[in-house]
């Protein structure tokens, strides 16, 4: 494969994944979303329409999220990389389309497509764009964890100021004010609110579709192919032809491009690290081992090669489990999505208790969605760059004074308050990198859709209290306190995290 063209395909998949992830920030999407929603509900549906807190869909759809990081790793196998891609986005496309029905009975029923629904298909294109990129990037994993989902939120910068401009052209003021929350009344606004899931459904198949399309199977799959076709079509009974089964071992066949010098030779072994007779059990999610320089044949009963090749050392679930750093880890990225969750359920529940300008938070939205991009982006980059440990420590450090300051920033001046919500968005999502990058350099490749989500799962207890937690502390100590609960357990982490995380420090 020539320079020129394996750059060109290097760019494809990279506008692919763009592509793939880009209408798929929920989470910024129903936070904009929320009081008109809300004002719908009560106006046509009344109290009987509230069975459950509008914040339980974006509750479920984190903890559901969680769950979708792991399930790729077995449809893959089956269906091939390319074909599980289509039917995740196909299957997310039909959650929304379904939403505008949801949207018109209860937050319950929304709960159910757009929260749980929405974030097992979310989870499982996130899971299918780290594989893409790894398989391309295989040596800056923290760039490639980032990139795969930094568009995650790049298409609310957009879809956030279309979709208010549809429902809410004039710039309508909420005219029914509560102690905790404002509502819209207007006939003509609350008649567009479930309308805005077709709108949103139809974009976000067309961004899926065209994603589809651009994305390459990983750069090894197309060399091993042609060699296996100019080879002698004999091969054992114990060996698996990876290339008859599209891509569906990528990052195995990143690792196999990793073998190949510089003019397109491979190489007659793989690196030393790698043994000959290297096994292990034939039950994990990528079942493959030594690959056949000369047939692309590998055997079924043993690790993903992208580990030997980055001297990653593979580690089962259940001994991730018995990790100390996995619970570090674990605590680290519950500490991030509480914030994360804190900002997208509340900054403009909280924000309108002092400024009412629908037009600017719906600027703040979009700039948030741009700041999560940028966070996500910059994590990868000093994860390449620095130790772990070493970032683990200063997110969260700039984690608990940026959660300490935000409250009193509305009040000295909205411009103030925007650049508070952007920076704290930004950090937070460092848990989008940190979880995939740890389980890949810490637990290595063979699980790593089930040790992601091992770590990730800390979101799935966070997701479940905040619903519990935050209106009980609202209710009764105000919004200061609501937001100190995210510095005291950022602090509480930090410290520990400086104390008890050991990792190996990078080589310099």
């Amino acid at each position: 494969m020539t320079y020129t063209s394996l750059t060109r395909r290097h760019v494809l998949t990279c506008l692919g994944i763009l592509f793939l992830n880009l209408p798929n920030g929920i989470p910024w999407l129903y936070g904009n979303l929320i009081t008109y929603i809300s004002s719908y509900i009560m106006a046509r549906r009344g109290t009987d329409g509230f069975d459950l807190n509008p914040t339980w869909p974006l509750t479920l759809y984190s903890i559901t999220y969680s769950v979708g990081l792991a399930t790729p790793g077995l449809l893959v196998k089956w269906l091939g990389l390319r074909m599980t891609t289509v039917c995740i986005v196909l299957f997310l496309d039909l959650a929304i389309f379904i939403s505008y029905f949801t949207s018109q009975y209860s937050i319950g029923m929304l709960a159910l497509t757009l929260g749980v629904l929405g974030g097992l298909a979310i989870g499982g294109v996130a899971c299918v764009s780290l594989y893409y990129m790894c398989g391309w990037f295989p040596q800056h994993i923290g760039r490639a964890c980032a990139f795969s989902s930094c568009s995650v939120s790049g298409g609310s910068i957009f879809t956030n100021i279309l979709l208010t401009v549809y429902i809410n052209p004039d710039n309508l003021q909420p005219d029914v004010i509560t102690s905790t929350a404002s509502y819209f009344s207007q006939d003509d606004l609350l008649d567009r609110v479930p309308r805005v899931f077709l709108v949103f459904g139809a974009m976000s198949t067309a961004t899926h579709l065209l994603g589809c399309l651009l994305l390459q199977p990983p750069p090894a799959y197309d060399r091993l192919s042609m060699e296996r076709k100019s080879s002698e079509p004999h091969a054992s009974s114990e060996l698996v032809d990876i290339n008859s089964q599209d891509s569906k071992y990528p990052i195995a066949n990143c690792a196999q491009k990793l073998y190949t010098t510089d003019n397109g030779n491979a190489d007659s072994k793989p690196p030393s690290t790698y043994s000959e007779q290297e096994h292990c059990s034939p039950h994990n999610d990528y079942p493959v081992s030594h690959v056949n320089n000369t047939n692309g044949l590998c055997s079924p009963q043993s690790s993903d090669p992208l580990s030997p090749v980055l001297h990653l050392e593979d580690v089962l679930p259940l001994q991730v489990l018995q990790d100390r750093n996995f619970y570090l880890l674990w605590f680290a990225v519950g500490v991030f999505m509480y914030g994360l969750l804190m900002v997208s359920n509340f900054y403009k529940q909280y924000g309108q208790s002092l400024v009412f300008d629908d037009n600017f938070f719906a600027l703040v939205a979009s700039l948030i969605s741009l700041g999560s991009i940028g966070g996500r982006l910059l994590s990868g980059y000093i994860l390449d760059k620095f130790d772990l440990k070493d970032n683990i420590i200063i997110y969260l450090a700039l984690n608990t004074i940026l959660c300490i300051f935000w409250f009193h920033s509305l009040h000295l001046h909205r411009v103030l308050y925007l650049i508070f919500s952007v920076l704290l968005i930004s950090e937070c999502n460092m848990a989008f990198v940190l979880a995939p990058y740890a389980a890949l350099k810490l637990y290595g490749a063979t699980n790593l859709s089930v040790n992601t989500s091992l770590i990730f799962s800390s979101n799935v207890v966070v997701s479940l209290l905040m619903p519990i937690i935050s209106p009980s502390v609202l209710g009764r100590f105000g919004w200061f306190w609501l937001f100190q609960t995210d510095a005291i357990s950022s602090f509480l982490v930090f410290v520990s995290v400086i104390v008890f995380l050991r990792v190996k420090p990078r080589a310099k």
